[in-house]
């Protein structure tokens, strides 16, 4: 909606003019006003008549001109800034930002503060203007002002989770005390920003999801953080309802392969949890191979085959799972499930085998584990992740941003006259975005690190867990060796069993107890021809 105004500057005569000086907003066509007064001729010719145009294109600017002649007579700075805002010249009105309150009366300075935010939305300084629209909000009850009324339809013109997601706009300690500020404001932009600031938070974003409608971007990652944080509290069935609500009718609409394969990884890893094997078990299957997940949902899948005794299938898996194709995947767990596997089935060459891969395989990534925990920006091992693509897309736009302004900072020094130096709040902007680009960047490190640190736990959880294997497995070599001495059958079985080797450079430590993980651990074979345990009595 565009309105065109002229305003008419009387000189020579004095009389009242009859109707309005300044027409409001209208909905409909464009408004133009070629004649304000009707007059004869005559009078036309008595009175100096100089006319000034203004046209106003959207509702804020409506609203700041309303406000701007209401508040009276200002100052020729103010009178100059707001014409060359109403004349679509944004970033030439934007380098008098910082010096409109030095010249004007303190009742202009909400119609400046509210239109420098505007400026900032033209100029698509988008992190800049996040950032001042939050100083606004904490501080000065912003988001009940007409101002903010008037420009959050513009800015939500823009689907408003789509712009937090594009920009990844970054929200700084700091920032999250100010939003906390005004959690209860129901501005639908507040609604957004406060939701986009709870990823992570646990089940306290369950507010902020209720406010945002279904099938939106931020709150189907809104929705996981509560999933995970449910089901980590055994609350399986809000976790359910969650998934049943948000999760399906957004899968079944998704062409997006990787997101199908989330969700059905989620759902099997769940049902697992809530002992429903068999369908926990259908949704590890519906994994395609191409998939980057194939591989996890293979091994995981193994437990539940192992938990129902299947020992066939458990051996068909195995087979089709060669060992040594995972020597370049980061899943230790499939040697756990292959000795626990064999154990059972009495195959004691390959216990030993799957105890020696486990070791030679896991040894190098500990070692790259430590070196990576260590490093000050460790190896992206995970792609596609939700929260690392979204750190280094901030970063990104950061970078940008700060490029952008420091380019309008240094045309500021010709664009204002007689300024001297860059303008002030170019300057402040440059600074806040430097300290947010320190902050993601350190965000990044974290959220790189924090992968490296989940496979060490993943390692230490599966050497406690292997450590249980080899006392099995030592202990049932021991009892074959007894019960074959006290029935004094004679055959040519002999069962063989070491103890650890003595400690070497390339070993792997227990991080629980500190015994050694070298490489002749588990180095205990045992030859039988023809007799199983289960045979033995």
């Amino acid at each position: 909606m565009k309105v065109l105004i002229t305003l008419l500057l009387i000189a020579n005569h004095s009389f009242a003019l009859t109707g309005a000086d300044i027409l409001g907003s209208q909905s409909g066509d464009d408004i133009q006003i070629d004649e304000v007064i009707g007059q004869t001729q005559e009078r036309k010719e008595a009175v100096e008549i100089k006319a000034v145009q203004i046209q106003l294109h959207d509702d804020f600017q409506i609203e700041a001109f309303n406000k701007w002649k209401a508040l009276g007579d200002s100052p020729y700075e103010l009178k100059t800034w707001m014409h060359s805002i109403f004349n679509q010249e944004y970033e030439k009105a934007s380098h008098l930002m910082s010096v409109m309150k030095q010249k004007s009366p303190e009742k202009f300075h909400d119609l400046i503060d509210a239109t420098s935010l505007y400026l900032l939305w033209k100029n698509k300084l988008n992190q800049t203007f996040f950032n001042q629209w939050l100083e606004l909000s904490s501080q000065n009850d912003f988001l009940k002002t007409s101002y903010w009324k008037s420009l959050e339809p513009i800015v939500l013109k823009e689907n408003t989770s789509d712009w937090f997601l594009n920009n990844s706009i970054v929200i700084g300690v700091n920032q999250k005390l100010q939003l906390e500020k005004i959690k209860d404001n129901n501005s639908e932009f507040n609604i957004v920003a406060q939701a986009w600031a709870g990823l992570r938070s646990g089940s306290d974003v369950i507010e902020h999801l209720k406010k945002l409608p279904v099938g939106d971007p931020i709150g189907f990652e809104l929705s996981k953080t509560l999933v995970v944080d449910y089901a980590r509290k055994g609350k399986l069935g809000a976790a359910a309802g969650i998934l049943k609500k948000l999760f399906e009718p957004r899968m079944s609409a998704s062409e997006n392969t990787e997101e199908i394969v989330s969700y059905y990884m989620l759902l099997a890893r769940l049902l697992y949890q809530a002992g429903a094997l068999e369908a926990s078990k259908d949704y590890y299957s519906k994994i395609p191979d191409e998939s980057s997940k194939f591989l996890q949902a293979r091994v995981e899948r193994l437990w539940i085959l192992l938990r129902e005794g299947d020992m066939s299938k458990v051996k068909g898996e195995l087979a089709t799972l060669k060992l040594d194709m995972f020597a370049d995947y980061y899943l230790p767990e499939v040697f756990l499930v292959g000795s626990i596997a064999h154990l059972k089935m009495c195959h004691f060459d390959e216990v030993k085998e799957a105890f020696d891969k486990y070791v030679s395989i896991n040894k190098v990534w500990s070692q790259k584990i430590d070196e990576n925990i260590k490093k000050e920006e460790p190896e992206e091992i995970e792609k596609n992740d939700f929260y690392l693509e979204m750190v280094k897309k901030s970063l990104s736009n950061l970078e940008k941003e700060r490029a952008r302004l420091s380019i309008l900072s240094q045309e500021s020094i010709e664009a204002v006259v007689p300024a001297i130096g860059e303008q002030k709040h170019w300057l402040e902007a440059q600074a806040e975005i430097k300290k947010l680009i320190s902050h993601t960047q350190k965000a990044k490190t974290y959220e790189l690190r924090k992968r490296w640190v989940n496979r060490k736990k993943i390692l230490e959880s599966s050497i406690r867990k292997m450590r249980f294997v080899k006392v099995e497995f030592i202990s049932l070599m021991r009892k074959m060796a007894r019960r074959l001495k006290e029935n004094n059958k004679e055959m040519s079985d002999k069962i063989t069993t070491f103890s650890a080797a003595t400690s070497k450079k390339n070993q792997v430590k227990f991080p629980i107890d500190g015994v050694l993980f070298a490489d002749e651990l588990f180095h205990m074979s045992a030859e039988v021809k023809s007799l199983c345990l289960s045979g033995a009595n």
